[in-house]
């Protein structure tokens, strides 16, 4: 029987897509708490994975209708999910945050969720989960490994975690300019890329650091 692998949550009043990697870290912490009564089941705590190819769970926050804010999150491990992990999945229904402000103040924010699906990440409805030959960012990519360019940065990312490398890696200025990254150093800020490759790349697509929390995300290019 197949495990399912993947889950959607949806979020009321969601934060703006700026918290991508917050929300993601804080959907993590709230399935862990609601795990928390017996040992948090492998696949979600992450801890100890020394596979190239992150078998474990990624937090994919998601801007589904285009508004700037976050309404989805997309969960989903390549190896699936058995039934307390699952569970865990399908149990949680609000996210909680208690944030510090430079003044001392603590803000505290509340989101109300809800599992919209659970099952197969192949019919899963979003379009993080598409087939795609061109990915563009919708976070921004911060290169995991050492690197002398953001082309070679995502080239030998995809080559150990076993994924096609892209024909084409370009990055994209906020003025709307674009140039091949092959010219592009690192930045610890993050770039905007756009992805080309020689195939067709079933999603999600989730590089670089913190890419288990939602940095570094692609979506199909559309354009």
């Amino acid at each position: 029987m197949l495990l399912p692998d993947a889950v959607i949550w949806e979020i009321e009043e969601g934060p703006p897509v700026e918290a991508t990697r917050f929300l993601g870290d804080l959907a993590r912490k709230a399935v862990m708490a609601q795990a928390g009564g017996g040992a948090v089941p492998w696949v979600l705590r992450g801890h100890g994975d020394a596979s190239p190819v992150h078998d474990h769970a990624f937090f994919l926050p998601e801007d589904a209708d285009g508004d700037h804010r976050l309404d989805r999150i997309l969960i989903t491990a390549r190896l699936g999910f058995d039934r307390e992990a699952a569970l865990a999945l399908t149990s949680v229904t609000r996210l909680y945050a208690a944030t510090p402000d430079l003044g001392g103040t603590i803000r505290r924010d509340e989101w109300a969720v809800r599992c919209h699906y659970l099952g197969s990440l192949a019919g899963a409805p979003s379009r993080l989960a598409a087939v795609s030959y061109v990915w563009r960012s919708v976070s921004p990519f911060v290169a995991a490994l050492e690197a002398s360019n953001v082309k070679k940065a995502v080239r030998r990312e995809c080559e150990m975690r076993f994924l096609p490398k892209p024909m084409t890696v370009v990055d994209l200025a906020p003025d709307g300019s674009a140039a091949d990254a092959d010219g592009v150093r690192c930045s610890p800020a993050g770039h905007w890329l756009r992805l080309t490759f020689g195939c067709r790349m079933a999603g999600p697509l989730a590089l670089g650091d913190d890419c288990h929390f939602g940095l570094g995300l692609f979506a199909p290019d559309l354009e």
